[in-house]
């Protein structure tokens, strides 16, 4: 059951691409990387992740995505990797949100 729906987010995320769909494209990524991370396959779900970010440009980075991603990593204990996500993105946090999302992003830091 795993594996047939890691091919349908793959698919899915294929299908966005195309379409030019960044927030399903965004969904489609995230919900991915959090299979991953829930198997234990944390390498690919980071991959993944970089892949996304390089695709779609750091600049065009959606900041909920970023905080998504790293409490996907947090959640599973994976908390130096959340860390460091999010002090890779802290720019893109910083200058996209008003001061309540930015002080909640600088808590979770």
């Amino acid at each position: 059951m795993i594996k047939q729906s890691f091919i349908y987010y793959k698919k899915a995320i294929g299908l966005a691409k195309k379409g030019g769909t960044n927030l399903l494209l965004t969904e489609g990524v995230c919900n991915l990387s959090e299979g991953y991370v829930k198997i234990g396959r944390v390498e690919e779900a980071m991959d993944l992740h970089k892949s996304f970010c390089d695709e779609i440009g750091e600049e065009s980075m959606d900041p909920d995505a970023i905080l998504r991603f790293a409490a996907i990593l947090d959640d599973n204990r994976e908390h130096l990797r959340a860390l460091g996500i999010l002090e890779e993105y802290l720019e893109a946090i910083e200058s996209s949100w008003g001061k309540r999302e930015q002080c909640s992003a600088d808590g979770k830091i």
